[in-house]
C-alpha cells in the first residue's frame, strides 16, 4: 500500500523532469500504477480490461455526440485523430480512467 502513497509523487516528479506531455503524463499518473495492479490481482485483469472497454467505446459514443452538438473539442497533438475528430490520447484516457479505480477497488477492497 505504501508503493501508491510514492506513486504520485514520482509521476510529478518525472513529468517536471521530462516535461511531459498529455500522453506521458497519462502513462505516469494511471499507466505505471494500473500495470503494477495488474501484476498485484492478476486474477482480474480480465473483468476490469473488458469493463474498461465497454466504458471506453460508451465514452467514445458520448464525443461523437459532443463533437456533433460542438459541445467539446479535445485538441491532440498528434496530426490525424481516431474516426476524424476523436484525439488519440482520448482513448487510452477513457480506459485507465476506468481501469484505475476499477482494479484499485478489486486489489484493496473486494474480498
Amino acid at each position: 500500500m505504501s508503493l501508491f502513497y510514492l506513486l504520485p509523487i514520482l509521476a510529478v516528479i518525472g513529468s517536471r523532469v521530462l516535461h511531459a506531455n498529455f500522453a506521458m503524463s497519462l502513462f505516469l499518473f494511471w499507466g505505471i500504477p494500473s500495470i503494477v495492479l495488474s501484476f498485484l490481482s492478476k486474477k482480474k485483469v480480465l473483468k476490469a480490461a473488458l469493463f474498461s472497454g465497454v466504458a471506453t467505446i460508451m465514452m467514445m459514443v458520448f464525443d461523437i455526440l459532443f463533437w456533433a452538438n460542438k459541445q467539446w473539442v479535445v485538441i491532440s497533438q498528434f496530426k490525424s485523430a481516431f474516426l476524424g475528430f476523436i484525439a488519440w490520447e482520448d482513448i487510452p484516457y477513457w480506459f485507465l480512467f476506468v481501469y484505475f479505480p476499477v482494479m484499485f477497488w478489486e486489489h484493496f477492497f473486494d474480498n
